[in-house]
């Protein structure tokens, strides 16, 4: 019965693969919802980006059913970091952390920053 159960967790453990790493001297930046503009300047919808290190601003859209959010971070970006922009059910719709892995199952997130803005905004149809 014991060998059962650690082929069952062995099975578990390979189904889960480990998020990216941020590239050398680079930052990796991923959101659950659209980035939109990266440093004030707009570009297409992406979920994910690799930025230099430094200080960047960041718009991300928060669709909920009735409105958009655009939510504006700025931050010191730290080279060889990871960063994450999701809802965290906080009192601001999105939250900037720094994603650590723990260990081949968890991450640790950190350093939450709240949005210096977001502006509630009719949905966008298309």
């Amino acid at each position: 019965m014991r060998w059962l159960w650690v082929l069952g967790v062995l099975v578990l453990a390979g189904c889960i693969a480990p998020g990216p790493a941020a590239p050398e001297g680079k930052v990796l930046l991923k959101a659950n919802y659209p980035i939109v503009k990266i440093d004030n300047v707009a570009i297409e919808s992406v979920y994910e980006t690799v930025l230099s290190p430094g200080e960047h601003t960041v718009t991300v859209v928060y669709h909920t059913y009735r409105w958009d959010y655009h939510c504006r971070f700025r931050w010191q970006a730290e080279p060889d970091q990871r960063y994450e922009i999701n809802n965290s059910e906080n009192i601001h719709p999105l939250t900037l952390y720094r994603w650590v892995r723990a260990n081949g199952l968890w991450a640790i997130r950190y350093d939450p920053l709240d949005p210096e803005l977001c502006e509630k905004q009719p949905i966008e149809t298309k």
